[in-house]
């Protein structure tokens, strides 16, 4: 699985770009980024992922951590773009949060999304052997 990550930091804003698969192997690559926000002290963080094609949990998790840690500070999350992919995996995985943002970001119809979801397994097969 490839992974195309792409951080820029100007002033106190930095944007965030993550596009293909993001893995067990690609996460640590993603994890050092998330850590970059604190150490910088970013107060604004543009998260594009609307070319995500597949995320592993750990790596939801530590996207979510990096909003929480963002927020809990007084400094700005924003999903400007997201994949079905990245809404539907923060669901299925209880990230309500990162789900309400990739809503807001507008790249998923709510008509799409299920109000709920009951399925365990964070990641599914889908008959054309592509992965949420």
């Amino acid at each position: 699985m490839k992974i195309d990550l792409r951080f820029r930091f100007v002033s106190s804003t930095a944007w965030l770009s993550i596009a293909g698969a993001v893995d067990a192997y690609s996460h640590a690559e993603l994890a050092r980024r998330l850590l970059d926000l604190g150490r910088l002290e970013c107060s604004v963080l543009h998260l594009d992922v609307g070319g995500l094609t597949h995320i592993e949990p750990e790596s939801l998790h530590a996207i979510d951590e990096a909003r929480r840690a963002m927020v809990d500070r007084g400094a700005t999350f924003d999903v400007t773009v997201a994949s079905t992919t990245f809404t539907l995996a923060s669901l299925m995985c209880g990230y309500t949060d990162l789900a309400a943002h990739a809503r807001v970001a507008g790249r998923v119809p709510a008509s799409e999304l299920p109000p709920y979801t009951s399925i365990i397994s964070p990641t599914i097969e889908t008959g054309s052997g592509r992965h949420l």
